[in-house]
């Protein structure tokens, strides 16, 4: 992905789920004020692993992660309770503060890093926990990075997290918990608007899969 292709897969994403690219950017300056100079791309250092398992939150993530093992876990947030009860904690969570804090914040104090999204619907939560803020923290952006958050593409927690791990060099990226046709609603979620992320959720992916020479199958095990 490069940054040209990645603001016209963007552009067209935010008119499709009519975001505000100016409100995504206030929300990055809003999370760069907040970590300051403790969001470093040093804290990525200790992740690079020759296959990563990528969690997302669909309800085959139980038997997905029975039969496939990466070396380390990046856990969208929505599927971080479920992660917890039957493994442990991940080596990296990824969230826009939309999950289970009180999760979040678990596996933050046993060790795992937040990669911390801001986008323009986030905002309020990001000065909410703020104390969740003060450890290890990397801040993400869809819009254009700053000098402490960064932009390694991707637009759900899930995809973004495939993004993450092709970043950190993994020869094999193992997503589990991924169904791009039945979502998993949060109570009081509007099913059309999760249906439309889904999709673009696959079109990155595929473009991610392309791009590592790959090709991501609709069904079974998805290794990209």
């Amino acid at each position: 992905m490069t940054p040209e292709l990645w603001n016209s897969y963007y552009s067209r994403i935010s008119a499709d789920l009519g975001f505000s690219m100016q409100d995504d950017y206030l929300s990055s300056l809003l999370l760069s004020g907040i970590l300051g100079d403790r969001s470093r791309l040093s804290l990525l250092h200790d992740y690079s692993a020759a296959s990563i398992m990528v969690v997302g939150n669909a309800a085959s993530m139980p038997d997905d992660l029975a039969r496939m093992h990466g070396d380390l876990a990046i856990v969208a947030d929505s599927a971080l309770p479920a992660y917890m009860d039957l493994m442990s904690y991940p080596e990296i969570v990824v969230t826009d503060l939309d999950g289970n804090i009180g999760k979040i914040e678990e596996a933050s104090a046993g060790g795992s890093l937040l990669v911390v999204h801001a986008h323009g619907d986030n905002m309020d939560k990001i000065r909410k926990n703020q104390q969740l803020l003060s450890g290890r923290v990397l801040g993400t952006t869809q819009n254009s990075p700053l000098w402490n958050i960064y932009n390694f593409y991707g637009f759900t927690d899930g995809d973004r997290a495939a993004f993450l791990a092709d970043y950190l060099g993994a020869e094999y990226i193992l997503l589990a918990g991924f169904d791009f046709e039945h979502p998993n609603l949060k109570p009081g979620q509007d099913r059309d608007r999760k249906v439309k992320k889904l999709k673009w959720a696959r079109k990155l992916l595929q473009e991610l899969a392309s791009e590592r020479g790959k090709a991501m199958p609709d069904t079974g095990s998805l290794i990209i």
